[in-house]
């Protein structure tokens, strides 16, 4: 009896904690596609030249046409009085980037805009190896150049007249 319990009280605090867990982190792959980029925001000043093209994409509408084919993008536009436009893009995975769009043209803006919305948000690195790999190989990449030459084969180009 006490056993029986026991066990019931031991099942119902499992369930519990299964309920409570924290769900897997996002990750692209598995299960559905997380788009990296959850929002941008843009800054602009009304009144300095820097702005001109920040504020004739944000006058022409093409704004509104973008934010309707991105829904998964939220999108902020805030006026920075006496400062230099610029888009800030804030990321699933905790970072953030901005981009300055200081007298850049409508189409420049826009270009960036979607350059911000396709990267992942990782910070940039330079890639010292060609291969990125989670288990490296100790001797290293193959190479036939890395042979000795009395092992190398060469190949030499066949003789139509020999046939």
């Amino acid at each position: 009896m006490i056993k029986a319990k026991w066990l019931a009280k031991r099942s119902v605090t499992q369930a519990l904690e299964a309920i409570h867990r924290k769900p897997a982190p996002f990750r692209n792959g598995v299960g559905a596609f997380v788009y990296p980029c959850r929002k941008l925001v843009l800054n602009y000043c009304e009144r300095s030249g820097s702005s001109r093209g920040m504020l004739e994409y944000l006058m022409s509408g093409r704004l509104q046409n973008w934010a309707k084919e991105h829904p998964q993008v939220e999108v902020h536009v805030q006026p920075a009085p006496s400062r230099h436009p610029q888009i800030k893009g804030f990321f699933n995975n905790g970072n953030e980037r901005s981009v300055c769009t200081r007298k850049l043209t409508a189409e420049e803006v826009e270009q960036s805009l979607q350059d911000l919305t396709n990267t992942s948000g990782q910070p940039d690195f330079r890639h010292k190896k060609p291969v990125l790999s989670n288990n490296p190989s100790v001797r290293g990449i193959w190479s036939p150049f890395h042979t000795q030459n009395m092992y190398r084969v060469a190949l030499k180009p066949r003789d139509p007249k020999a046939e």
